[in-house]
Order: structure tokens, then C-alpha cells, then sequence
């Protein structure tokens, strides 16, 4: 039917079903067909990016599983580094941390341990930049991360059930324990706090860091003056109510201004909560 587009989304899914069920040499001939279309119809797209990586994934998985010559990374890392090289170009909201953290995963393999723990930061970071991710996290441990925050600035009632509720999110995979205890001790180094941490643990840390911050930021000023210290471009994107254009200015900014964005927003949803109420 001239579909070249469908093609290529059903060559990937059965790619992805020959691996599952154990074919990986079939499997690598579906996801090399899947490429050949993605290069004719949408080269540089999301899709084609998502395509490259699903392939570096599988090669990388049978080096790993000694099915592969591990002669293969190579080409795993080719396709990975190629994936980066799109999503970055898309923009944090194309989720190009997952790519950062499967060249970290081949790194490790090669055992290029520097380079694997600078993806690793790189990871973390992309995942923080996300608003998506930010307000997840803020939505499902809000209240652990102001608990967190209470208890360094001397909150005793805080910093109780703080401990009390440790115990059980480690068991639950989220250890965070160290890096609570060295941020009331007075650490702000995130990547020192998070090192061998997952994105999302790393990201609640991040978070307690920035809460801990917030009110020598916002101290004695208003919601105008806060709107006013916010780059020209997240200004003009939130006077159109645009969230697509406020994601790409947001994306554009250097890791200190987005920080201070953040913190802004976080003072004036704040602010905006408070006269709700």
C-alpha cells in the first residue's frame, strides 16, 4: 500500500518479537530493515533515533549474555552514538537519557570506567532538565522531600519520620539513606551525593538540594520581581501560556539558569497555592 512509514514500525515490533523469544540474528536483520526505511522516509526523526537504539540495545545485551564477540560493541556504540546525536537535537523532552545510560551500560562492558560514570552524570542531568520528570517525582515524594528539607534546617519532628520512613524505601529500591544523612551533614555536591544512584533517586536528592536552597533565593522578593529575574525567552513563553514553546526555551538554557528557573517556579506555584487557599 506505499506505507514505507508502517513498514518500518512493524519491522521494529518484530524485531523486537524475535528477540524476545531468543532469534537475536533475526532479530538484528529486522532492526537493519527497519533502519534502511527509517533512512529513506524519516531520516533524523524520533522514530528513527528510537530505532537506532533498540538495535546498539540488542548487540550490546548479546555481548553482554556472551552471545556476541564483544568485537561488536563497536557497532553498538555507533548506533547509540548516533541515536544521541538526533534526540539531542530533539531536545530533552525526546528522552535522551535512556541512550546516555545504554552507552553507559557499553562502557562498562569495554571497561572504560570514567567514561561510563561521565555518562552516567550525564544521565542524571538530562533526567533532571525534564519538567515531565520534575513533576512526577514532586507529585509521588513531595512530601518526603520537604520532610527531608524540614529536617536539615532543624526540624527534630522531620527529621524522625524522615528516619522512620528510610528503612522501608531502601527496601523498596530507592537508596537514598547515605545521601539524606550527608545532606544534613551540610553536602551540596549533587553529583557527589548521587554517584551509583538511578535517575529517579538522584533527581529526589536534586530536588531536596534545590528545597533546601529555595528560601535564600526568594527571600524578600515578590512574585513580579521573581518573574522579572526569568530569562526574556521563559517570560515571553509563559505570557502565551505556550508549554511546548516554555519545554524549548527552558531546553536552551545553560544547567545554572535552569536551576534558577526551577526555583523561581517552584516560589511562585508556591506563592500561587497560598492565595488558592
Amino acid at each position: 500500500m506505499g506505507d514505507e512509514v508502517g513498514v518500518a514500525k512493524t519491522c521494529n515490533h518484530l524485531a523486537i518479537i524475535a528477540s524476545t523469544i531468543g532469534r537475536a540474528i533475526e532479530a538484528e536483520g529486522w532492526f537493519k530493515r527497519t533502519l534502511e526505511l527509517d533512512e529513506r522516509v524519516h531520516p533524523g526523526s524520533s522514530l528513527h533515533a528510537g530505532h537506532l537504539s533498540n538495535l546498539a540495545n540488542l548487540l550490546m545485551n548479546e555481548v553482554r549474555a556472551g552471545c556476541f564477540p564483544e568485537n561488536r560493541l563497536i557497532e553498538a556504540r555507533s548506533y547509540a552514538e548516533r541515536a544521541l546525536t538526533i534526540k539531542e537535537k530533539l531536545g530533552v523532552s525526546s528522552g535522551y537519557w535512556i541512550t546516555l545510560g545504554l552507552l553507559a551500560k557499553i562502557a562498562d562492558i569495554e571497561g572504560h570506567v570514567e567514561e561510563a560514570r561521565t555518562y552516567r552524570r550525564r544521565e542524571r542531568e538530562a533526567y533532571a532538565a525534564f519538567e515531565g520528570n520534575r513533576y512526577h517525582i514532586d507529585q509521588q515524594h513531595g512530601k518526603l522531600i520537604a520532610a527531608i528539607a524540614a529536617a536539615e534546617q532543624g526540624d527534630t519532628q522531620a527529621r524522625e519520620a524522615v528516619e522512620a520512613a528510610l528503612p522501608q524505601l531502601e527496601e523498596d529500591g530507592w537508596k537514598i539513606a547515605t545521601p539524606t544523612r550527608r545532606s544534613w551533614s551540610g553536602e551540596r555536591d549533587w553529583d557527589a551525593l548521587v554517584e551509583g544512584l538511578g535517575s529517579e533517586e538522584a533527581l529526589l536528592i536534586l530536588r531536596v538540594l534545590e528545597t533546601i536552597a529555595q528560601p535564600a533565593e526568594t527571600q524578600g522578593k515578590t512574585p513580579e520581581q521573581m518573574i522579572a529575574s526569568l530569562p526574556a525567552s521563559i517570560r515571553a513563553a509563559m505570557e502565551q501560556g505556550n508549554q511546548a514553546a516554555l519545554q524549548q526555551a527552558f531546553d536552551s538554557l545553560s544547567s545554572e539558569e535552569q536551576q534558577v528557573v526551577v526555583i523561581a517556579m517552584q516560589y511562585l506555584q508556591a506563592q500561587a497555592g497560598e492565595e488558592s487557599e
